[in-house]
């Protein structure tokens, strides 16, 4: 048996990981999906509680190369998960299309399928007058690939997943065929649009980007609400940081305009406690920890499991001014916590906006980085900005250190810290 295999069919027969899969924040798991490979993880998949989906397609089925650029729409991870899925089980994915969107479902059959009416074809095919779009027209509609579904003619844009798409709609057509008609009618639109926009039925192969873009909003908006940070906005971020002169930095007394931005979505959009879904996550991995050492260091290993259940992975140590003996910063935030929990509170915030900055938006070795290096970096950059403030006030000693770490925001010494090594 291949080591994912062996993987998947240990996290679905032991309640214990069964448990724990159930609980993943959406990114873990889609994590875990790539770790162990999406052609073995459908048995895995299908133990998500159906009200976790949205934010598991917010994960799965959109991606970036690079850090700090947007993050686009993958039609092809879309229809690699439908395939899959549908081959395990065609019971899961009808609930599951019952879960998704109809925009986002609609954006995907689009991405991978086109469809055209089939009155406005014949005419055309039938005039006296042919351009080249015509031609190709002719080729890609006497293909294997090609379907008359009512009024409409559906295309395949890539043929891997033709059966399944098709298989999809036909079994959606059997349960809410108002629905089914709905999305074709939808691609059409999109479909004739880009036709006439563009002059031929080619330059559609790219169509949907109105849609991608109102989706984009959503999703951006739900990330923002379980504190991502998007990547355009965290390169502007830094970008802003690095080009704002050290002294206005320095003197600030309020956030820049898109940390505002960013909590004041992130606040609008938090769940109200009492609607929070209460999990035992903590006593859960104590568990897999004490009876299941291996899997947990794969676990580990795959980045599923971090080292604290805190967004912000807190390192042990992170040294300070040069000329006083090291502190720990670590300490000094859970003191924090003891004393002034509502401060504490406010700063947790903050250093976790600012590691998803550096996720976000900022390359290590040519890879994005992890989290743990993230959080670890951003104690650095803060560490910096207080040094930097202490040596503005010809101060070196504890006291003033500590003062200014309960004084100034975690995002304001970020900055300073960011300026001064972006600029060398």
């Amino acid at each position: 048996m291949s080591h994912s295999r062996n993987l998947v069919r240990q996290l679905i027969e032991a309640p214990l990981l069964v448990q724990f899969v159930q609980q993943l924040e959406p990114e873990h798991l889609v994590r875990l999906v790539r770790h162990i490979g999406v052609e073995d993880a459908a048995d895995v998949i299908a133990l998500v509680p159906s009200r976790q989906l949205s934010a598991i397609f917010d994960e799965a089925f959109w991606k970036n190369n690079t850090p700090g650029t947007a993050e686009r729409f993958d039609p092809e991870e879309f229809a690699l998960w439908l395939e899959i899925l549908y081959e395990h089980s065609e019971k899961a994915v009808q609930s599951i299309l019952a879960e998704m969107d109809d925009e986002l479902l609609t954006l995907g059959m689009a991405e991978n399928l086109l469809v055209v009416d089939y009155e406005s074809i014949s005419l055309r095919m039938l005039g006296t007058k042919r351009f080249i779009e015509d031609d190709l027209l002719d080729k890609v509609i006497e293909g294997e690939h090609c379907l008359e579904w009512g009024d409409f003619f559906i295309i395949s844009k890539k043929s891997r997943a033709w059966d399944t798409l098709i298989a999809v709609l036909v079994d959606l057509d059997a349960e809410a065929p108002s629905r089914v008609q709905r999305i074709l009618q939808n691609i059409l639109y999109i479909t004739t649009e880009y036709i006439e926009d563009n002059g031929g039925l080619y330059s559609v192969l790219s169509s949907g980007e109105m849609l991608e873009s109102d989706l984009a909003a959503g999703r951006e908006e739900r990330k923002t609400a379980r504190g991502f940070v998007s990547p355009e906005s965290a390169s502007a971020f830094l970008q802003l940081a690095q080009k704002t002169p050290v002294e206005t930095l320095m003197a600030a007394k309020e956030h820049d305009y898109l940390t505002r931005a960013y909590f004041r979505t992130f606040y609008a959009e938090q769940i109200p406690p009492e609607k929070r879904q209460k999990t035992n996550r903590n006593e859960l991995l104590a568990s897999i920890r004490r009876e299941m050492s291996e899997m947990f260091r794969q676990l580990k290993n795959a980045q599923v499991i971090e080292s604290t259940d805190n967004p912000v992975l807190w390192p042990d140590h992170v040294s300070t001014i040069s000329d006083s003996r090291p502190l720990e910063l670590r300490s000094l935030f859970l003191q924090m916590a003891q004393d002034n929990p509502a401060r504490y509170a406010d700063c947790l915030l903050e250093l976790n906006y600012l590691a998803n900055v550096l996720v976000a938006a900022w390359e290590v070795d040519g890879r994005k980085m992890y989290p743990v290096d993230a959080a670890t970096k951003t104690l650095e950059l803060c560490n910096e900005g207080i040094k930097k403030l202490l040596l503005q006030k010809q101060q070196t000693n504890r006291t003033a250190f500590i003062e200014i770490l309960m004084k100034e925001s975690p995002v304001k010494l970020f900055q300073i810290g960011w300026n001064f090594e972006a600029n060398g």
